[in-house]
């Protein structure tokens, strides 16, 4: 069948004789069958493993075979593809071939091919390239992650915003001023205690019933007095800045608030009180 160019039918049987026996022999035959077919790759990989066995007719015909093997490989070519990510695919001619990062450069037909690489969630890359046959052509290849789909734009209403009133924000100070009177207030009054416990210790003062006084003790008396007034009139003050605090806080208007805030689907955007 060989002699008469019948390489399709010759490589049918042969390669059920292969499936069959396992013979090195067969392996070769095969091969060479596939290398008149133009199947240069399956024809290097078989004649390349065939060779490797150890076969009487092996080594009877090495010489021959080697030289079939030598006009195999001007038609092979070698393609190292880098990059990644790992465990992208590397298609060539519609046909997985490999995973990056490749174990070894893969072989290829010479002359123009075409190889794809392949990742979920990246971008696929395709790309032609030359190979020269019995050279090694090499391309590096990083695929885009793809961009994840833009959220969808959804209608909805701000949570309304209170306004505070201008009644408030006073009644709010007056009242802190009414606390700091009466703190103030409190410590007027104990500076004049201040006064008379010091009156009391004094040996040189004959008490408050006697007059003239000694002149210190007569301003420890009118220091007392003068804190203790002070005192009274800043009690009133406190009194008055609470009352009108608590007025302000009662006639206060109610606390008003942004209705909604819109964007529409495109560009727009709009607010309302």
């Amino acid at each position: 069948m060989r002699a008469q160019h019948l390489d399709a039918q010759a490589f049918a049987l042969f390669d059920a004789l292969y499936q069959r026996t396992r013979q090195p022999r067969c392996l070769a035959q095969r091969a060479l069958a596939q290398g008149a077919l133009g199947r240069w790759l399956d024809a290097e990989r078989g004649l390349t493993e065939a060779l490797t066995r150890t076969d009487p007719w092996i080594e009877a015909n090495r010489a021959s075979l080697d030289a079939a093997l030598e006009t195999i490989q001007t038609h092979v070519g070698t393609l190292d593809v880098q990059g990644g990510p790992a465990g992208a695919e590397l298609w060539i001619d519609g046909e997985r071939v490999a995973t990056l990062p490749l174990a070894s450069p893969v072989r290829v037909l010479s002359g123009t091919v075409t190889f794809e690489l392949r990742a979920a969630g990246h971008t696929t890359v395709s790309r032609t390239i030359a190979v020269v046959a019995g050279g090694l052509s090499r391309e590096r290849v990083t695929l885009v992650p793809l961009r994840a789909a833009p959220a969808p734009i959804v209608r909805g209403t701000i949570p309304p915003t209170v306004l505070p009133s201008p009644n408030r924000a006073i009644a709010t100070g007056v009242a802190i001023g009414a606390g700091a009177l009466t703190v103030g207030g409190a410590a007027l009054l104990g500076a004049g205690y201040s006064q008379v416990a010091a009156y009391n210790s004094a040996v040189s003062c004959p008490g408050v019933d006697v007059s003239p006084q000694p002149q210190a003790c007569q301003t420890m008396i009118d220091a007392a007095h003068a804190f203790r007034a002070a005192s009274i009139v800043v009690w009133a003050l406190a009194v008055a800045a609470g009352g009108v605090s608590i007025g302000l806080w009662a006639t206060a208007p109610a606390p008003r608030s942004r209705a909604s805030f819109r964007c529409g689907p495109l560009v727009g955007c709009s607010v309302s009180f």
